[in-house]
């Protein structure tokens, strides 16, 4: 017989495949669960040529969960922002870093189970997800609606204020049947500062606020942004404030353990040599109103008056609200010379720029935790920032910090950190505390599991 087409045999291979499961899968699952993973590694393994055998042992073991009998407590981890779009923002950092952790070391106690929002009014498995999250391309499960049980655990690890105010009846309806609802806040910034934010951003979120207040807890990023939250409910809904359980935890700063991207161009290998033993100056983060940006761009176009060869470089997508600021900096006599907007930078990219770079800037007026600090430590890199509650937080007082929204007294600020670098007086970033993601979603996980 002639040998069959590559399409003939995939085809053949999948449903051999398939007649193998249904066979075997009673079979094995009746043996010890440890030996079920082993065994299923090691056939996929021997399922031929046509078998992704990149297959990690990760996705093995989620598929062992899947395939035992839905028993035991179930964490559902809502992630369907990230389904919709990962726009790489420092939230979805969060949530594919705290997903990826989880998956790949599941506690005992309870399942956990990635779901999304339908535009039907419930949520389904993300197994379809998840395989791809794995780095595998073949459908190995469908999507189907959740199923759930008292005791179960639900929590919102992504935040999407205007699908969460839809699907508010479907989070009362698990509750009813027993199931615990929580919520990840990674800042309140919207209600707090609503000029900073289009349309009705605020006002989608100012709801939003008022429906987590009904869950049986909420697990912020930071003490200071549980410190603001707890003082909104006192204020806005204080007939709720014994309701939700309160408590925070602090992010990872290894971009590495985040499911990061990767691609580092020609172009930009080039701009790093151009740039190296230059003094660098890199800002990071989304441009938005209250990132303080207009303000340090003040503060270099007054050092660049004075001839001092420093390097402003922007890294981070256009946001909202900052269309002037934008054709300022495109059409700035030292764009492209000594002032940079990096637009779509890769993780692999975001590091090397951080291994580049001299300091780093937090100019923000207020943010939720700040990411971009405890990973420029992590690569080494020293922080002057803005003296908010959350930076100090954050650096552990282990940053140079400036105050006051006027360019002159940024503008001395960095050349005091300049004076004091050549001095070696500027605060050790190595002594900022900082968690791994592996350490951060371990922190969360066992704050959920252990709720009574």
């Amino acid at each position: 017989m002639k040998r069959a087409t590559g399409a003939i045999r995939y085809k053949l291979l999948n449903r051999s495949t398939a007649i193998f499961w249904k066979i075997k899968t009673p079979i094995i699952i009746k043996t010890n669960s440890r030996r079920v993973a082993d065994f299923l590694s090691d056939r996929l393994n021997k399922l031929g040529e046509y078998v992704n055998r990149d297959v990690p042992i990760s996705l093995v073991h989620y598929l062992v969960k899947e395939m035992e009998q839905k028993s035991g407590r179930q964490l559902f981890v809502d992630i369907s922002d990230l389904i919709i779009q990962d726009r790489k923002t420092g939230i979805q950092r969060v949530v594919r870093s705290v997903l990826l952790h989880w998956l790949k070391n599941p506690p005992e106690s309870c399942k956990i189970q990635p779901v999304y929002a339908t535009s039907h009014g419930c949520y389904k498995y993300a197994h379809q997800f998840v395989t791809r999250f794995f780095g595998c391309n073949t459908l190995l499960l469908n999507d189907v609606p959740i199923k759930c049980n008292s005791g179960d655990l639900f929590l919102v690890l992504d935040c999407n204020p205007r699908l969460m105010l839809i699907h508010q009846k479907y989070y009362q309806y698990l509750q009813n049947k027993g199931v615990k609802i929580y919520f990840l806040v990674h800042d309140i910034l919207p209600a707090l500062m609503p000029d900073y934010f289009p349309g009705t951003v605020s006002e989608l979120f100012t709801k939003w606020l008022n429906v987590v207040s009904f869950s049986d807890g909420l697990f912020c990023v930071s003490r200071s942004t549980t410190d603001a939250l707890t003082g909104w409910l006192k204020i806005n809904v204080p007939e709720h404030l014994d309701k939700p359980r309160i408590d925070w935890f602090h992010l990872g700063s290894d971009i590495k353990s985040s499911a990061p991207t990767s691609g580092v161009s020609e172009e930009e290998i080039s701009f790093l040599k151009r740039i190296s033993n230059q003094l660098n100056f890199l800002v990071v983060g989304t441009i938005e109103p209250r990132k303080g940006l207009g303000q340090t761009l003040d503060a270099f176009e007054l050092l660049w008056s004075q001839n001092q060869p420093l390097n402003l470089v922007i890294i981070g997508r256009y946001g909202w609200m900052m269309d002037s600021f934008i054709q300022r900096v495109l059409t700035h006599p030292q764009y492209n010379q000594h002032l940079f907007w990096i637009k779509d930078a890769s993780d692999e990219y975001l590091i090397k720029l951080y291994e580049t770079a001299s300091c780093l800037l937090m100019p923000s007026e207020a943010e939720g935790f700040g990411l971009p600090i405890i990973e420029a430590a992590h690569h080494g890199l020293p922080v002057i920032a803005r003296d908010t509650p959350v930076f100090r937080e954050v650096t552990g007082n282990f940053a140079f910090f400036f105050k006051g929204f006027d360019a002159q007294e940024m503008m001395v600020s960095i050349r005091r950190w300049i004076i004091c670098s050549q001095q070696g007086q500027i605060p050790d970033p190595s002594l900022v505390p900082r968690l791994t993601w592996e350490e951060s979603a371990s922190n969360l996980l066992s704050s959920l599991i252990l709720v009574k």
